[in-house]
């Protein structure tokens, strides 16, 4: 049975942004939810690109996105596939003020499956993104609180959260006198290995060796232990800021596909 209404009408009743573009992202169709959502009406938008200094899309960090390399739309029309997961950017109002948004793309295709377009579909986050602030700074406060003191060994912590808190809460707690303890409420094997001063130990969260590259490899653990001996890692003095960075130029993205969290443990001695 045929629709009695419109396209048009359909996704006007929507409460969330909705843009389509052409393959070169010139704005086709504007509905109210994104008007109501940025201030932006339909004759501010048609016939201009995504990218003319109109929403200016940026990460959780600030990086601009609407170039053609970072841009999730035009790698989704470019691409031919859907985002696999919403994305958390920042858009700007016609007001200029910055608000936090769940983006979703996805190319369109006509009926021989020729791409012809994309769509963009955007929710304003901005109460949930305060609670989330709110849990984040909780969430450091007490990360900053978790990493003891102890003359024989040296502890290190980076966190990279995918969104505002990160899924890979570690909390390092002093066991006894000679022994510490990751995650109490988690379940590990048991591995025994003697430890000599200088030694390093390098936990890692799976955000570290699920990172796929642009051709579609995964990273897989024999693929990070290369990256840490590329970065020579120990012996190097870097940061493990720089880890993050090196895995960022293989994804070939401003920001990681997961939570990484990383913890570095150097042995200064057994006294």
């Amino acid at each position: 049975m045929p629709l009695a209404f419109s396209a048009d009408r359909i996704l006007d009743s929507l409460p969330d942004g909705v843009y389509v573009t052409d393959p070169e992202r010139r704005i086709l169709f504007w509905n109210q939810g994104a008007e109501r959502i940025t201030g932006y009406q339909p004759k501010d938008l048609l016939g201009k690109t995504c990218y003319d200094d109109i929403l200016v899309h940026t990460d959780l960090r600030g990086n601009p996105l609407c170039g053609r390399e970072y841009c999730p739309l035009h790698r989704s029309i470019v691409s031919g596939q859907s985002a696999r997961v919403p994305l958390i950017l920042f858009a700007r109002t016609r007001e200029g003020t910055r608000i936090p948004v769940q983006v979703a793309v996805s190319p369109i295709r006509d009926q021989d499956g020729q791409i012809v377009g994309g769509v963009e579909v955007f929710r304003d986050l901005s109460q949930l993104i305060q609670d989330l602030e709110r849990a984040s700074g909780i969430q450091k406060q007490a990360m900053d609180m978790q990493l003891p003191k102890d003359p024989r060994v040296e502890f290190a912590l980076h966190l990279a959260p995918l969104e505002y808190v990160n899924g890979d809460f570690l909390r390092v707690e002093r066991l006894d006198e000679n022994r510490y303890g990751i995650m109490a409420d988690a379940e590990y094997p048991l591995h025994t290995r003697p430890l000599q001063p200088g030694d390093t130990i390098l936990i890692y969260s799976d955000g570290a060796v699920e990172q796929v590259d642009p051709e579609g490899h995964r990273l897989e653990e024999e693929g990070f232990l290369e990256l840490l001996r590329q970065e020579g890692f120990p012996e190097r003095t870097s940061s493990l800021a720089r880890i993050e960075e090196a895995l960022l130029q293989i994804a070939g993205t401003l920001f990681l596909g997961d939570d990484l969290s990383l913890l570095r443990i150097d042995v200064k001695t057994l006294g």
